[in-house]
């Protein structure tokens, strides 16, 4: 029984050794990195706005008596840009949505 026992915690501690050296990470290595440009520079985005556009008008739902809810969006532009050539593509074009609330007594 002794014996088992005393085998048993050498093998344990030879797992456990063992897998401290499989789980070890250098941070450095695991940090994302930004796109290369064919010049040498590095791909940096970059993001453009349109101005808001009303596509929707509702009755305040605000609990005012009077006005109105503007539903209005804009285009976001997502651009890579080259920090060295300034050569660069569009990688997303995306709408984001706000509502402004106009309502009064």
């Amino acid at each position: 029984m002794k014996k088992a026992k005393k085998m048993f915690a050498v093998v344990a501690a030879t797992i456990m050794v063992l897998s401290m050296g499989m789980v070890s990470v250098n941070a450095a290595e695991v940090q994302p990195r930004l796109p290369l440009c064919p010049c040498g520079g590095t791909m940096v985005p970059s993001k453009s706005y349109t101005a808001w556009t009303t596509y929707d008008s509702k009755k305040c739902t605000h609990g005012y008596a009077y006005g109105t809810d503007q539903y209005k969006r804009r285009m976001v532009t997502t651009t890579m840009k080259c920090n060295r050539c300034e050569n660069g593509y569009i990688s997303s074009k995306e709408h984001e949505y706000k509502v402004e609330c106009t309502g009064h007594n």
